[in-house]
């Protein structure tokens, strides 16, 4: 009920015929706007092996055919199942950039998953997905009601088309059409307020930079307000995730990036 979805099927995804469906990730319960709109295909999600440690939940996702994959390292396993699915005529449902958007931004996807793209030689969906990291961001405490999520659902790739393309071509559509930016999404949505009493609260696992000081690890939050342990308040997320008081940036994908900037 906090947060509304908006789908939008430009075509079907086809039952027992082989075919991969990818999608963006920022949001923990990616899987659930995906769903909305692939279910009637069946689809087989990888998930993180991690979730199937979880009695329950681990339970809930094996009964809804997804199979596990271990993070950042190589997993054979997953490898079989994935060939498994389509072998059987299945449905693959794959976020191929493996890991949630820290700020709401598009990641980098792995560079295997082109190659594999080719081989597979089967239809390419795409779900873009826009206004999930909004809706509930990584690093927040629970979903933020007067949310909306948008998801769109339309065919990449047919078969004949994905063998006929080199695997460079293949990145490039693929990066193209599932390329976010949530904060340049929200400026087309001015209508939207996000509502909660913490809004602010876990910002501080993700900006670990004071902007006016300079020190690490000295931030803290209390509902919308961000403070430096040193230099005292800083500035408070208002009801569009921007911050307030003439603040030295204007959101917090700006802050992380410069914090990325001085990393490097």
């Amino acid at each position: 009920p906090d947060v509304r979805i908006q789908t939008n099927k430009k075509c079907s995804v086809k039952q027992d015929e082989p075919s991969i469906v990818l999608c963006n990730h920022s949001s923990f319960i990616d899987f659930i706007y995906a769903a909305s709109l692939i279910r009637k295909a069946e689809p087989h999600f990888i998930v993180a092996r991690l979730y199937f440690y979880h009695d329950l939940l681990g339970w809930l996702l094996r009964s809804l055919g997804c199979f596990p994959k271990s993070m950042f390292a190589l997993d054979l396993e997953s490898t079989k199942n994935c060939l498994k699915v389509l072998k059987t005529g299945g449905v693959l449902a794959m976020m191929p950039e493996a890991r949630l958007s820290t700020a709401g931004q598009f990641e980098d996807i792995q560079e295997g998953t082109y190659p594999f793209l080719k081989k597979a030689a089967v239809p390419v969906y795409t779900v873009k997905l826009s206004g999930d990291y909004l809706a509930n961001p990584k690093w927040g405490k629970g979903p933020r009601r007067g949310a909306l999520v948008e998801a769109e659902l339309e065919q990449l790739f047919t078969a004949e088309e994905i063998s006929s393309l080199s695997v460079k071509e293949i990145k490039e559509a693929v990066e193209n059409r599932l390329y976010y930016d949530e904060f340049r999404w929200l400026e087309s949505k001015p209508q939207l307020r996000y509502r909660n009493r913490d809004l602010a609260e876990g910002l501080e696992n993700i900006l670990t930079t004071c902007p006016t000081c300079g020190r690490k690890h000295c931030l803290t939050t209390r509902k919308n307000q961000i403070f430096c342990q040193h230099c005292g308040y800083l500035t408070s997320l208002d009801d569009r995730y921007g911050f307030t008081e003439d603040f030295r940036f204007q959101n917090l994908a700006q802050w992380y990036d410069w914090q990325k900037a001085l990393l490097e």
